[in-house]
């Protein structure tokens, strides 16, 4: 990055911090509250509407920016949001839109990603993503006959990555209710087939709690010894410690490939890809959480 850019970077970022950290966090005690609400009312109020105007002029800036092809001026702005904590899957979506148009798919593949942490579900970005990995898969198979990238297939993992903790929740506690409902029925029936009927209930009812706690489970990653990741450089030398100068495994971590990110170490992280397992620099793994 040139002196220019990095200070155009800087400006940005300070012009967010102001924005979302100004805000007062300073606690008020209970005897001064009936008199501090009304006053801060209107002040505060007023800040959070200026915060939330820069973060969306910032936001149409980056936005304008990748419609008129400057894709690393809209990068640059994007960065700028998300340095300071902004968390917005409006904004990785965009954000791997303009890496998958510079040609940076691996990135684009982690920002689709991390919007779909953010947006579980959402149809476009699962299109956009899957079509930026065809797009990897294609450039491979021309470059070096191969085409397939290696991706989790965990199949429970790929059953619930369309839906979202909350609705996992919900429909957990539906069916704990449901099973309750369905024991005290059966307990209470006098004949016969109401008792069946509330019995075969309540083993639907058992089936679907079960389903819908391993589902959330491991939409928590609880089953998961490590944080899911995604290499975004090509070539990723795979060391055996985390030490440039300790010997490499022979194959590197190729772009776009799934793993999980094991251990930290210095400026390198313990990464597994399937069989292997091996030391990255942190700066080249993308790390989804």
């Amino acid at each position: 990055m040139t002196g220019t850019g990095l200070l155009r970077r800087v400006a940005l970022m300070l012009l967010v911090v102001v924005a979302v950290a100004g805000r007062p966090w300073s606690p008020v005690r209970a005897q001064d509250a009936a008199t501090e609400s009304s006053m801060r009312a209107t002040g505060a109020t007023d800040q959070s509407r200026a915060e939330a105007d820069t973060v969306h002029a910032l936001f149409r800036r980056a936005n304008e920016l990748a419609f008129a092809e400057n894709y690393a001026g809209a990068l640059e702005v994007y960065g700028a949001l998300t340095d300071v904590g902004i968390v917005d899957p409006d904004v990785e979506q965009n954000i791997a839109v303009c890496y998958a148009r510079t040609g940076r798919l691996a990135r684009a593949i982690f920002h689709f990603e991390r919007a779909l942490l953010l947006r579980p579900g959402d149809e476009g970005i699962e299109r956009g993503l899957a079509a930026v990995e065809d797009a990897l898969a294609r450039a491979r198979a021309e470059a070096e006959g191969e085409a397939e990238l290696a991706t989790d297939k965990h199949f429970v993992r790929a059953m619930v990555r369309s839906v979202s903790e909350q609705a996992l929740a919900i429909a957990l506690l539906s069916t704990v209710a449901l099973l309750c409902l369905a024991l005290v029925a059966r307990r209470r029936a006098q004949d016969e087939v109401p008792r069946v009927a509330a019995g075969v209930a309540s083993l639907f009812a058992l089936v679907l709690c079960v389903v819908a706690a391993v589902g959330l489970v491991v939409k928590q990653g609880w089953l998961r010894d490590g944080v899911p990741a995604v290499v975004l450089e090509d070539e990723v030398p795979l060391h055996q410690s985390p030490d440039a100068r300790s010997p490499v495994l022979d194959a590197p971590a190729r772009a776009g490939e799934r793993g999980v990110v094991l251990d930290e170490y210095e400026g390198f992280v313990r990464l597994r890809l399937g069989a292997r397992q091996g030391w990255a620099r942190t700066a080249d793994v993308g790390q989804l959480r």
